[in-house]
């Protein structure tokens, strides 16, 4: 990545704001929520198609850094909002709001990278 890029990248990143998952395969792909969904009510290579993404989007979640899969899967998966994620940390929920987005776009481009590449 050269400066140029990574200073764009970390400017997005200071600009916060919060992003859904549903966001990360906005590219033409299926929603988080298509994804999650039961296979079994998929159409013919629709479950195929949802199973690779579902592995792309774990495999990109393991390479976030320990803090930002902590927040990730607190806000997603524990339905937990910024301030009681802030509280189990010990930061501000501001923070917690800095830790979200950079998460986020690190998914995003993981996630881009992986579907462009196939």
């Amino acid at each position: 990545m050269d400066v140029a890029h990574l200073r764009h990248a970390l400017g997005e990143v200071a600009a916060g704001g919060l992003i859904a998952l549903d966001d990360l395969a906005s590219d033409g792909g299926p929603s988080l929520r298509e994804v999650l969904a039961d296979p079994d009510a998929e159409v013919p290579g629709g479950a195929l198609e949802a199973a690779e993404l579902r592995s792309a989007l774990l495999a990109a979640m393991r390479g976030l850094p320990e803090r930002e899969r902590h927040v990730v899967t607190l806000y997603y998966f524990e339905a937990m909002t910024l301030a009681q994620i802030g509280d189990v940390l010990g930061v501000t929920e501001s923070r917690v709001s800095q830790i979200h987005a950079k998460a986020v776009l690190s998914l995003r481009n993981r996630l881009t990278r992986t579907i462009h590449s196939v």
